[in-house]
């Protein structure tokens, strides 16, 4: 886990988006566009402290969520590792 971010190209933003309602769980997430990233694609050397950054998002100016990769439960090099144990990850 100490060389997760060793493996990190860049960051981009990830808005995971979950449908609610009565329809299966399984449905939820399941469909291409429930998921947004990006645009930009933030390169390692440009953030400091990936469990440092403060996330928020408005809409039609109303901020709708505030908040910091700080409050994670684990940290990014947690996930990655986490993660890595169920997904292929390609470096980068």
């Amino acid at each position: 886990m100490e060389e997760a971010l060793d493996y990190v190209a860049g960051y981009a933003v990830g808005l995971d988006i979950t449908v609610r309602g009565t329809e299966d769980r399984s449905f939820r997430k399941s469909i291409d566009s429930y998921t947004v990233l990006g645009p930009w694609l933030t390169t390692r050397d440009e953030i400091e402290d990936p469990n440092a950054l403060r996330l928020w998002l408005s809409q039609n100016g109303i901020v709708r969520q505030n908040t910091s990769t700080a409050d994670m439960v684990l940290s990014v090099a947690e996930l990655i590792a986490f993660a890595s144990r169920f997904y292929t990850l390609k470096p980068g």
